[in-house]
């Protein structure tokens, strides 16, 4: 059981107060045991935490690990953190089972040749989660490993899901000759999937079986055939009905011969406007300073909504968006983007108090877009701040 707080963090001349979640623990990994850490690997902190815990990593290589339950994992700002294991340099994350009350959230960490066990597996596996994925700022891309069956697994393989979000992320399936891909690099089985800003390249960039797919922002790249492949069933993936698409102001490329999109079993969007972004410096320490980045067009007014709960994404198609922050939340105006299109904003991380170890606070930005009269929805972001002593 999480405790819950109101907390204030204070945010430029403003102070911001929010219900924030305390996480049980926070766990530091260090490949080298440094001053502070707690563990060498990460499976070994996954296995110990607590649901709710915060584990930061620092730089290193660490063997592939499982999660089942609510945690937030992050690299350390500047860290290079791989997940490739010490026998063929391959690696896998796999995220199954999530409750619905359940979240998982990921920063920072690269897997560049997904795989395990020798078998085709992709970089990161989501399955079977019905409570919110949330990843930022990482990278995956899948390998061939030589299997009977042949091919080779997509980049990430999210099946049976309800709300998993990639937000400025890399995804790749497996190179071919040159810088083609001969393997899909994002596979969406049954699930729902958003993308916000991510570069994803593939034989095709993704394929969606009986799923909803989103996209604002980033380029959708399939290098043998189509950007996005809508259909309703293929093998080892039986779908749930006709397949969607809605991709806000994003770039499609396709391979010669091929449409951008194959819609034969599924029906898709384009709808106009330009994709809004947000960003935030984290993790931050208490009275560590750091910046978070609203990006649109000139003219917008930036609202931030900021929430100590994630929740899967309920979609708002008149808002060219989603919606992820569990209620009550608090919302503030943080002013109007200049010329250049990007307003930056100092943000100071808090004294947590007696006996406070971390909180999450999880954070969209709305754009009221006066030239329209309306509103766009950014992608969620997670922050998290610690004890001065991590």
């Amino acid at each position: 059981m999480h405790k819950i707080s109101r907390h204030a963090v204070a945010i430029s001349t403003l102070i911001l107060v929010a219900p924030a979640a305390y996480s049980q623990a926070v766990h530091v990994v260090d490949e080298a045991g440094g001053p502070g850490s707690t563990f060498t690997e990460i499976s070994s902190a996954v296995a110990a935490a607590a649901p709710g815990d915060m584990i930061l990593v620092r730089e290193g290589t660490y063997d592939p690990f499982s999660v089942t339950q609510s945690l937030s994992i992050q690299a350390e700002p500047g860290a290079t953190v791989t997940i490739a294991d010490d026998v063929n340099g391959l690696g896998t994350i796999s995220v199954t089972g999530l409750a619905v009350t359940d979240r998982f959230t990921l920063r920072g960490i690269d897997v560049p040749a997904g795989s395990t066990g020798g078998l085709v597996t992709p970089a990161l596996v989501i399955t079977n989660c019905r409570g919110p994925v949330l990843v930022e700022d990482c990278f995956f891309k899948s390998v061939f490993v030589g299997h009977p069956a042949g091919g080779a697994g997509e980049g990430v393989k999210v099946t049976r899901s309800t709300s998993a979000a990639f937000v400025r992320c890399t995804i790749e399936g497996f190179p071919g000759a040159g810088p083609a891909s001969v393997s899909d690099a994002l596979g969406v089985c049954g699930s729902s999937v958003q993308l916000f800003d991510c570069n994803v390249r593939g034989a095709s960039a993704v394929t969606v079986v009986g799923g909803q797919l989103f996209a604002a922002g980033g380029t959708l790249t399939g290098d043998f055939a189509y950007a996005v492949r809508l259909t309703s069933n293929i093998f080892l993936c039986p779908g749930n009905g006709i397949s969607e698409a809605r991709l806000v102001d994003v770039g499609l490329v396709s391979a010669s011969g091929f449409s951008d999109i194959s819609d034969i079993d599924g029906t898709f969007v384009l709808p106009p406007g330009t994709a809004r972004k947000y960003a935030v410096d984290s993790p931050l320490r208490e009275g560590e300073s750091g910046f978070d980045t609203y990006t649109g067009e000139s003219g917008d007014f930036a609202i931030q909504i900021v929430s100590g709960g994630l929740v899967r994404g309920v979609a708002f198609p008149e808002f060219n968006g989603f919606a992820y922050l569990a209620t009550p939340v608090v919302r503030v105006q943080r002013g109007f983007l200049p010329a250049s299109g990007v307003l930056t904003q100092p943000i100071l991380g808090p004294d947590l108090g007696p006996g406070g170890s971390g909180v999450v606070f999880f954070i969209q930005a709305a754009f009221a877009i006066p030239s329209e009269m309306t509103i766009a929805l950014t992608n969620p972001a997670g922050l998290q701040i610690v004890d001065a002593s991590f």
